[in-house]
């Protein structure tokens, strides 16, 4: 993003950056995705050897496609540092390692097909938490409307 666009400012404030931000910090934050894009950039996951975790932040996927009620809980309820339930959907005839993303009895889309071979992986041997990170506005677009925090647990 240069440096001398108008927005700059009020753009790198939506993802949480200060002004000095950095190319790939902004890749990072915004996972490199605009509405042309048919790629995305994903940070590497923070691994903590202490605690036994591996933590990743995506996007939520699939908004668009979730009910009514859902997209409007989203838009008037949910929250930064909510909790998500991250729930298996092996049945799932789109993707059999998809992973659906619920607050309380919404869901609300799911984890990105990119990650899910590890979080398919790491599931055997731990388990799952997630909460909101950020939930942009309605003109982001549901790509990165909601950002969420992955945290994998090793089991003890």
């Amino acid at each position: 993003m240069s440096t001398s666009r108008p927005d700059r400012s009020e753009w790198l404030q939506r993802l949480e950056l200060d002004d000095d931000a950095a190319p790939f910090e902004i890749l990072g934050h915004s996972f490199g995705k605009r509405v042309a894009d048919t790629y995305e950039f994903f940070d590497e996951p923070e691994i903590d050897l202490l605690q036994g975790t591996l933590t990743f932040v995506v996007p939520v996927h699939g908004l668009r496609y979730m009910t009514s009620a859902a997209q409007e809980y989203v838009d008037r309820s949910l929250t930064k540092g909510d909790s998500l339930d991250a729930v298996a959907e092996p049945e799932n005839a789109a993707d059999s390692r998809a992973v659906g993303l619920w607050a309380g009895a919404h869901k609300i889309g799911f984890v990105p097909a990119p990650v899910l071979d590890y979080v398919g992986m790491l599931a055997k041997s731990g388990t799952f938490s997630a909460r909101v990170v950020r939930r942009n506005p309605k003109s982001e677009g549901s790509h990165t409307r909601v950002v969420t925090q992955l945290v994998w647990r090793q089991d003890s």
